[in-house]
């Protein structure tokens, strides 16, 4: 099944082979013309994804559905404008023709335009989900000011992509490279999947072009080298380590399970581990792959009042779990909401970045398996 970010790049492709299709009917237009269709194909889609976002965070208003739609088919055409612009800079590498179309104003306005929106909106939208942002910086090893700093150095970034000064539209592009490079090295450090990079990959690929029309290529190059530098060098000095007091913090980020019910039946899973509530839970996200169908929400604390666990089930199930904790490598949780403990879930740690959990149910003659997975990052 193909992914948002598949179809991302499909669409990129295909607006880059669309323009390298046309590139000869397009050379023939007056650059300027081009340049300012360009623009306004951009503003019109930049209007409507502020009209969007208006509607559904400042106003808190549930989005009708034709605005829905219109936001969705504004992503789809932003993404074949952006794989446009790569066709023509890639017709004019190879063949020339289109050096007046790459330096026009209006061209490189409409490309600001559309990065200075989507950094501003982003920081904006991260002060509405304040606690899911503190908690992921935090899983990051992040600090709080650190978190502002960044909504801070988007929001202006953004705008001073808009500003008529040149040196402060490359101080702000600069700057905003360093940012995506350290977005994309986090979520990698953190072994999260790639769609939750989806955001700031494509903000790089109009970040290039943008870069382009302000500074010669090579120093682009050297620049995109410098940021990853700057990104991953930086974020290993501000990440701190993971308060780990009640050994779970072990658990946080993405895995990927394969294993086998008890009659040899494959099964695979997806499970998404995130602290909550200030950092005093462990929320996962247990989800079969098909054909299975099975999909579960587990939450855990480790506190004064012991080692406790709830388990809801996509059936409608919810049952209570207790542990005593870590025994070395092994975590057990056994059910407590019945008379007597007819459930267990062992985890057993193999390494940083591999574990092993269990289901059994009790039987006369004692614990038996019904399905064991092995969990890697």
């Amino acid at each position: 099944m193909l992914q948002r970010y598949d179809v991302t790049l499909i669409l990129i492709l295909a607006g880059a082979i669309a323009a390298i299709a046309g590139s000869r009917w397009l050379v023939a237009r007056e650059p300027r013309r081009v340049a300012h269709g360009y623009l306004m194909a951009i503003a019109a889609l930049v209007a409507l994804r502020v009209g969007v976002f208006v509607v559904h965070l400042p106003l808190g208003l549930e989005l009708p559905r034709v605005l829905g739609v219109l936001g969705a088919v504004s992503d789809v055409a932003g993404n074949l404008l952006l794989g446009a612009l790569y066709g023509i800079a890639a017709v004019h590498a190879r063949r020339g023709g289109f050096g007046g179309l790459l330096r026009a104003p209006q061209l490189r306005f409409a490309v600001g335009l559309v990065v200075a929106v989507g950094f501003t909106l982003t920081g904006i939208a991260k002060l509405y989900f304040l606690d899911f942002m503190q908690t992921f910086f935090a899983q990051s090893g992040y600090s709080k000011p650190f978190l502002f700093f960044i909504i801070t150095a988007e929001v202006l970034g953004g705008a001073a992509l808009l500003l008529p000064w040149r040196p402060i539209v490359v101080a702000a592009i600069a700057g905003l490279a360093v940012d995506m490079a350290g977005a994309i090295w986090t979520h990698v450090h953190n072994g999260d999947p790639l769609a939750d990079s989806f955001w700031a990959i494509r903000t790089a690929l109009w970040l290039v072009p943008l870069a382009l029309m302000y500074v010669d290529r090579r120093w682009v190059a050297v620049g995109a080298a410098a940021s990853v530098v700057v990104a991953v060098a930086g974020a290993a000095q501000l990440r701190e380590p993971a308060a780990d007091g009640d050994g779970l913090v072990y658990f946080v980020g993405a895995w990927q399970c394969a294993g086998a019910f008890a009659n040899g039946r494959p099964i695979e899973a997806d499970l998404r581990v995130d602290r909550a509530l200030d950092g005093g839970w462990l929320v996962i996200h247990h989800d079969d792959r098909p054909p299975n169908k099975y999909h579960a929400l587990l939450e855990w604390h480790a506190g004064a009042t012991g080692w406790v666990a709830s388990v809801q089930d996509s059936s409608g199930g919810l049952r209570s779990f207790r542990s005593t904790g870590w025994d070395g490598a092994q975590l057990v949780w056994d059910r407590s909401d019945a008379a007597v403990a007819d459930q267990r879930l062992a985890y057993h740690r193999l390494d940083p970045g591999r574990f092993e959990v269990s289901y059994a149910v009790r039987a006369r003659d004692g614990w038996q398996t019904v399905d064991r997975l092995t969990c890697t990052r």
